[in-house]
C-alpha cells in the first residue's frame, strides 16, 4: 500500500542558501522531531547525488538504523530513498523554485508499507513531516522553533493501566476455552498480548525519553 504526503511552502531565502541548508546532511537532525533523536552516523559531509548515509535514532521507542541513498541531486531537485521505515520504504522528491528573493519548496514522499501498518504509519509519520516543514520554516525565516507532540505517546497513568488491562485480557483468552479455530487465534493474541505488555516496550513507548 502507498501514502502519500505533499507539501509545498515559501521560505524567504535566496536558492543557493535554501540548497546550502538541504546539502548539510547534519541538518536534518535539526529538522525531525528531538523524541527521534536522529542522527547520521556514517555519509560523506555533503548531500551528493549517489551518497549513501545511515542514521541513528529511535521509532516507537525503539532504537533502529535508517540507510538511504541519493538518488538524484541537482540545483533544484532531489530524491532519496530511505530503504526501511516502518517495515516498508519511503521516498522523498523535493523541487526548489527561485521568487523573487525567496524560495518555494515542494516535497512529496511516498511511503510503501504494508496495508496493515498504514493507518499508523499515516498518523506518526504525517506528524513529524508537518513538524519538520515547520523547522525547516523557522531555521530558514527565522522564529521559534515549533512543539512536538507523539501521537503514539500517553501518560504513565494510563500506559500502565492499559498495560494492566491487555495483560488480563491475555489471562482470560488463555484459559477461555473457544471452539476452534477460533481458540487457535484468541490463544495467538494471548501471545502477543503477553509478549507485548509485560516487556519494556511499553515503558519505552509510553514514556518521555531524555533529549
Amino acid at each position: 500500500m502507498q501514502v502519500r504526503y505533499r507539501f509545498e511552502y515559501e521560505v524567504m531565502r535566496p536558492l543557493n542558501e535554501v540548497k546550502a541548508f538541504f546539502s548539510d546532511p547534519s541538518n536534518l537532525e535539526r529538522v525531525w522531531p528531538k523524541e527521534y533523536a536522529l542522527r547520521v552516523v556514517e555519509g560523506p559531509g555533503r548531500i551528493v547525488r549517489g551518497a549513501r548515509y545511515l542514521v541513528r535514532g529511535r521509532l516507537l521507542g525503539q532504537p533502529v538504523d535508517l540507510p538511504f541513498t541519493v538518488l538524484e541531486d541537482d540545483e533544484t531537485t532531489s530524491h532519496h530513498l530511505l530503504e526501511d521505515v516502518l517495515g516498508g520504504k519511503l521516498e522523498h522528491f523535493q523541487r526548489l523554485v527561485p521568487k523573487d528573493g525567496s524560495t518555494q519548496v515542494t516535497e512529496e514522499f511516498l511511503l510503501d508499507i504494508n496495508p496493515l501498518l498504514a493507518p499508523v504509519a499515516r498518523v506518526v509519520l504525517r506528524r513529524a513531516l508537518e513538524y519538520r516543514v515547520e523547522a525547516i520554516r523557522a531555521l530558514l525565516n527565522g522564529g521559534r522553533m515549533p512543539d512536538f507532540r507523539d501521537p503514539l505517546k500517553i501518560s504513565i497513568a494510563a500506559g500502565t493501566a492499559l498495560s494492566v488491562l491487555a495483560i488480563a485480557l491475555a489471562a482470560l483468552l488463555t484459559v477461555w476455552a473457544f471452539p476452534r479455530p477460533l481458540d487457535y487465534l484468541a490463544k495467538l493474541v494471548a501471545w502477543f498480548l503477553l509478549w507485548f505488555f509485560t516487556h519494556d516496550w511499553p515503558t519505552s513507548l509510553w514514556e518521555r525519553w531524555p533529549a
